[in-house]
């Protein structure tokens, strides 16, 4: 009545395959095409994940709790970063 058109909202197909359909339907994360993005992404979630494993094994294998003490925030906080990378690990590995 007033002259505007009604614009149309199509929904396309975005997944190319089978395969992907069923990993986009498993909520697994697919990275694709290769990037430098993701390369150095991928490094740091590694290096986050390693060195989260190795404040783990200074505070298991100290017998008188100094490491505790020193580094209790440091682990906490790369723990936390290790579960915000939890994605990143299951597109990596997965």
């Amino acid at each position: 009545m007033l002259g505007f058109t009604n614009h149309a909202f199509v929904v396309t197909d975005k997944v190319a395959s089978g395969d992907a359909s069923k990993r986009y339907e498993q909520e697994i994360m697919e990275f694709g095409v290769p990037s430098p993005t993701f390369n150095i992404l991928a490094t740091l979630a590694l290096l986050n994940i390693f060195i989260f494993i190795g404040g783990i094994k200074m505070v298991i294998s100290d017998v008188e709790n100094k490491v505790l003490d020193l580094f209790t925030s440091q682990i906490v906080l790369s723990g936390l970063i290790v579960l915000i990378n939890l994605p990143v690990y299951e597109g990596l590995f997965f």
